[in-house]
């Protein structure tokens, strides 16, 4: 290995390591609770080595919540890569869904603090282009699914895959913030219940004498 890419192995793991410590700080007391001289002295580094790496603090905050958003759509670029059937290839996005949002739970607030317009205004240019790339992928790829499904007959003729894949993502992210506000009401995990929401929306839009719900739980329609 050359000293160039040595010093770039070691520059990215730097910027990693500077990373994890700002995230277990941010969840620890809260993203406004940390200031860069804390973080500076958690990593051992001075701060204006900080700068080295990262801007602002919300560059770290949105480079944290980006590679939890890019998690989402590498998951789903896999599915779509491997599965042939239509049916399967949705219900195992939805799968995939569940499972990322058990992974990714204790970070669900920064990443909705990172979308927020105060922290997005404050994001270098790259970092915003980066979050404009990012952003619209998984709905992107979820919309492809959806127009796998409708063009094998799953789906009825009129439904744009595009605007339901928002929907679906919209009744998602809902769905999450209302199970973890009615906490011990519901009979359901979160991860069920976004799962039953899935299923009662594909219910509604599924072809005549076909019921693509069943994607969610076994990989084909009935």
């Amino acid at each position: 290995m050359g000293s160039t890419e040595r010093r770039e192995r070691e520059r990215d793991e730097r910027r990693r390591s500077i990373l994890t410590a700002a995230e277990g700080l941010f969840l620890e007391k809260g993203y406004s609770a940390v200031t860069l001289d804390e973080l500076a002295a958690h990593c051992e580094l001075a701060k204006g080595t900080l700068y080295l790496y990262f801007p602002s603090k919300a560059d770290m905050l949105g480079s944290i919540a980006l590679a939890t958003i890019q998690d989402l759509g590498d998951r789903f670029q896999r599915v779509l890569e491997t599965c042939q059937d239509p049916a399967s290839c949705l219900g195992q996005m939805g799968q995939q869904y569940m499972e990322y949002h058990h992974a990714t739970r204790e970070r669900s607030g920064l990443v909705e603090l990172a979308s927020s317009r105060a922290i997005q205004e404050q994001l270098s240019p790259e970092l915003q282009a980066a979050w404009g790339r990012e952003s619209g992928r998984s709905i992107t790829q979820l919309a492809q699914a959806l127009g796998g499904c409708r063009a094998a007959g799953l789906l009825v003729e009129d439904l744009d895959p595009l605007e339901f894949a928002l929907v679906l993502a919209g009744c998602s992210m809902g769905l999450i913030e209302i199970a973890g506000q009615c906490q011990g009401m519901l009979p359901l995990e979160p991860a069920q219940f976004v799962e039953r929401g899935w299923s009662l929306l594909l219910s509604a839009v599924s072809a005549p004498g076909v019921d693509l719900s069943r994607s969610m739980k076994d990989g084909g329609p009935e």
